[in-house]
């Protein structure tokens, strides 16, 4: 293993453990348990968009970043790990699809 490769190894291991480990459960608590609070009511919902975009973002460099890696090694496969790295950025993909759709909706029934 080159140098560089451990690098782009690193980085790939680290994008995702802040995106999947940290952003993400952070935006999912916060939409959780803020939002019970009268006083946190606007507040508490941009910061779980804030969360779950920028989570999402930094996902989709670490799962191009994994994609790289796994093209590029020889030999070695991680299978498993690549097939839940799959699954896991399909299923959130689709959940962002979903949300989005139903943001746009919204914002089309009020300019009506």
């Amino acid at each position: 293993m080159l140098i560089c490769d451990f690098l782009e190894w690193q980085i790939h291991g680290v994008l995702n453990a802040v995106s999947w480990g940290v952003l993400f459960p952070l935006g999912v608590i916060i939409a959780r348990y803020m939002r019970t609070f009268p006083s946190a009511d606007p507040a508490w919902f941009y910061l779980h968009v804030g969360c779950q975009v920028s989570a999402y973002a930094i996902g989709v460099t670490g799962w191009a970043t994994g994609l790289k890696l796994g093209s590029e090694s020889v030999g070695i496969q991680y299978g498993v790990h690549r097939n839940i790295g799959i699954t896991l950025f399909s299923l959130a993909t689709l959940q962002v699809n979903h949300h989005m759709s139903i943001l746009l909706q919204l914002c089309y029934k009020l300019r009506q």
